[in-house]
Formats: C-alpha cells, structure tokens, sequence
C-alpha cells in the first residue's frame, strides 16, 4: 500500500502564484464594495437637511453649517480588508469628537466650559437619538445595492 502525503501548496508550487490570486481577490472585494458603500454615504447626506431649526427625536438631524453633512465619507481599510462608511469625529478642541455618535444613537454628555476671567461651568446635554446611518444601510440592504456590489466581482 502506498501512501501519498501533499499538501495544496506542495502541488500546486511552481505553477498557480498564490500572492498573485490572493491580490485580485482583495482588488475585487475592493471593487465590490466601493459602490454600495458610495450609495451609502449618498443616501445618508441626502437625509440630512440644511435648514435653521431643529430635527425632530427619531429623524435626520439638521445641518446647521454643513459640517455633519459634508463629513461623511468611505474608505477602504487594508489592514481589516473592509470599507468603513460613517462621520469623521467632530466636536470641541478637547472634546472627544462625540457629535455624530450622540446624534445617531443619543446620549448624555457632561462638559466643563472654561472661559478666561469667568468661573468654571459645568453642564450636562442630553440627546435624543436623530439616527442617519443606520436608516441608510438598512435602505441599501431592503434595495439590495450590497449584494448588487458582489455579483460578478471575481470577473471583472
């Protein structure tokens, strides 16, 4: 009886380049998921509108200045092989950056305001949830934009 013992690499070295399979697929997951993640970021500024007054608990936020609105943005993430979609950190110079975050979820927020020749004030905000990125995956999942991203990645 005679017993083979190989291994997928030991086969197949010296005429499939691993590397070079293992970087078209990255490229193609890449690709796949650039466009929904666009789609993504599109729908959830169009949700946020520009206007003086504010948004009622449960909808969109307003955008005052345009900052929240004009700051979302996707990138591709090498080291996790995935596209992050969502608000860059925004808030006051030593704060946290925790605006986007209390307004998609909501929140309690202490803050201390200092001010030159005034005494120290200390203040706690409380903040209804006014979610704009979770409605907008869940919109892209109900059309199906992730998995249109998908289909026929590999060939292209």
């Amino acid at each position: 009886m005679v017993t083979l013992n190989y291994t997928l690499r030991t086969v197949t070295h010296g005429f499939i380049d691993d590397r070079r399979i293992e970087r078209s697929a990255d490229r193609a997951k890449q690709r796949a998921q650039r466009q929904p993640a666009a789609w993504i970021r599109v729908v959830a500024r169009r949700s946020i509108r520009k206007r003086k007054g504010y948004s009622k608990p449960g909808q969109p936020p307003s955008s005052h200045h345009g900052a929240l609105k004009g700051g979302i943005f996707y990138v591709w993430d090498r080291t996790t092989k995935s596209t992050v979609v969502g608000p860059v950190r925004m808030g006051s110079r030593r704060g946290s950056g925790q605006v986007p975050e209390l307004l998609e979820k909501g929140g309690t927020i202490r803050q201390v305001v200092r001010r030159k020749g005034r005494p120290t004030r200390r203040y706690s905000a409380h903040y209804e949830p006014r979610p704009y990125m979770a409605p907008a995956l869940a919109k892209a999942r109900q059309q199906g934009v992730i998995s249109r991203g998908w289909k026929d990645a590999m060939l292209r």
